[in-house]
């Protein structure tokens, strides 16, 4: 987390803020009224390939591997936000 308590950027260290993450949160917090609350879980890595997201693998193993770790006291999966611009986007 950053000094303003807001979280940093994997790929990014130097820059604060989580993109559509924060709207997100907020509208799953409305739609799962009586919740104890919301985490998020990132794992993005810009310029990254599509192919790297496959399950196998590089960034796909981390993904799983940081959500496991966050639900292994018992919190649950309610939802993914995918935003891929991938590098690969002309191959």
């Amino acid at each position: 987390m950053g000094p303003s308590g807001r979280a940093r950027a994997l790929d990014r260290p130097d820059r604060l803020g989580v993109g559509l993450s924060r709207a997100f949160a907020k509208t799953l917090k409305d739609f799962c009224a009586g919740s104890n609350g919301i985490g998020l879980i990132p794992c993005a890595m810009g310029g990254s390939a599509l192919d790297e997201w496959k399950p196998g693998g590089k960034l796909y193993t981390e993904a799983v591997r940081r959500t496991k770790l966050a639900t292994a006291n018992g919190a649950r999966l309610r939802g993914i936000l995918w935003h891929q611009g991938e590098s690969d986007s002309q191959d």
